[in-house]
């Protein structure tokens, strides 16, 4: 299977739907434990960036740094997704998940990576939801 498999099927196909479709940025979803490791979101970022010449942007991601329940809601990062994901569910593991990503991010060809939304900076043994946008030239 290619590594971006998914995208070139959702973002081709809305593209061949719609050719003159007019938009500035790719917007992607990325956890680890469902969309893949981060050498293939680095491989989808790239890919996007330089085959449609758009700026790339992570709109929604986490990674938990406990697999404990605490509030009796059920988790959804649950046991096994550690392995799945790449990292401890450790606060280091966290820490680890975000340098990556951030790294990945600045990387992309031609400065097209512009940022990333973190989604659920709780997400530990609830579901509270905090948003934090980290981008180039942000303050």
């Amino acid at each position: 299977m290619e590594k971006n498999q998914l995208y070139t099927w959702y973002f081709g196909g809305l593209l061949k739907e719609s050719p003159n479709l007019d938009f500035d940025v790719f917007g992607l979803s990325y956890y680890p434990m469902w969309h893949g490791t981060m050498e293939g979101l680095q491989y989808n970022l790239n890919y996007l960036a330089t085959t449609y010449n758009k700026e790339v942007c992570v709109v929604e991601t986490a990674y938990a740094w406990t697999t404990e329940d605490g509030d009796g809601e059920g988790n959804v990062f649950i046991s096994g997704d550690e392995e799945v994901g790449g990292y401890p569910a450790t606060v280091e593991g966290q820490f680890e998940f975000m340098n990556d990503l951030e790294s990945i991010i600045l990387n992309v060809p031609d400065d097209k990576g512009i940022g990333y939304f973190l989604l659920g900076t709780r997400m530990d043994t609830c579901r509270r939801r905090n948003i934090c946008y980290i981008c180039r030239g942000c303050v």
